[in-house]
């Protein structure tokens, strides 16, 4: 037998997230609606979409492989050997050990410290790098990472 969230944590509480709402939640969206979604024109909304959108996608593409659960803390990151482009936008981390090991170093610094210790960053870490960021979306693109589960089962 299933039982509603209501009656499964009581009608009391069910009344008291409804007056919660209602004096709270409704006049603060009544007045968001009158004070700027009235006045959003639409080029503000396709300007949203065109550069809000990309810079997001571009922010999440780097955070999405940088991280794997690892025997050791050290193969829990990965490094992505970008263009300069790329490397500068993401000021570097996607040299993503580096930042780990050395979080005080200067964005700057990481490129050549990058070039002159490759070799043994990449023995710390288990030699989890990527190529470009085309390498990762051409495998990952379209299949999963992983599928999640917990490191102890």
């Amino acid at each position: 037998m299933t039982t509603s969230w209501s009656t499964a944590k009581g009608p009391r509480l069910a009344r008291g997230l409804l007056c919660w709402a209602t004096f709270c939640v409704a006049p603060l969206g009544w007045f968001v609606r009158g004070r700027f979604i009235r006045r959003l024109e639409p080029e503000r909304l396709e300007a949203g979409l065109v550069l809000v959108l990309p810079g997001i996608s571009i922010g999440l593409l780097r955070a999405f492989i940088e991280h794997r659960w690892g025997p050791t803390p050290g193969e829990r990151t990965a490094s992505v050997e970008s263009n300069w482009v790329f490397g500068l936008l993401f000021l570097w981390n996607n040299l993503h050990i580096v930042h780990h090991l050395y979080p005080q170093m200067p964005w700057f610094e990481i490129p050549g410290f990058w070039a002159r210790n490759r070799a043994t960053l990449l023995a710390h870490n288990g030699h989890f790098v990527f190529r470009g960021y085309w390498q990762i979306a051409r495998h990952w693109l379209f299949r999963p990472v992983f599928v999640p589960a917990h490191p102890a089962r």
